[in-house]
């Protein structure tokens, strides 16, 4: 297991979006298996003194959603299908729009 911590080189960096997509899978994977208690979650992740979160079950469940994303696969697959993978780009754009009328 590498820790959290450890620096990666640069072509291992995410960018801003697949960071989201992943963010979004495994959240959403964690809740296939235990619900919505979220209170688990946070305590599964924290990061202990050597780095590594306190479940280390959690670093590996997020290593295969990075890996997912990466291989262009949509987050959320699951017995009833993945959520549209343009899905998320749609709303950025939409996003966009509104702050470009709003000045921001």
């Amino acid at each position: 297991m590498t820790p959290p911590d450890n620096p990666q080189p640069e072509q291992d960096l995410l960018t801003p979006h697949e960071a989201f997509l992943a963010m979004t899978d495994f959240i959403w994977q964690f809740a296939q298996r235990a619900g919505d208690d979220l209170i688990t979650l946070i305590g599964d992740t924290e990061i202990e003194a050597d780095g590594g979160p306190f479940d280390p079950a959690a670093w590996e469940d997020w290593l295969t959603s990075v890996a997912k994303i990466r291989e262009g696969r949509p987050p959320r697959e699951a017995d009833g299908g993945p959520v549209d993978p343009t899905a998320f780009e749609h709303w950025l754009a939409r996003e966009a729009k509104i702050r470009e009328r709003k000045g921001s």
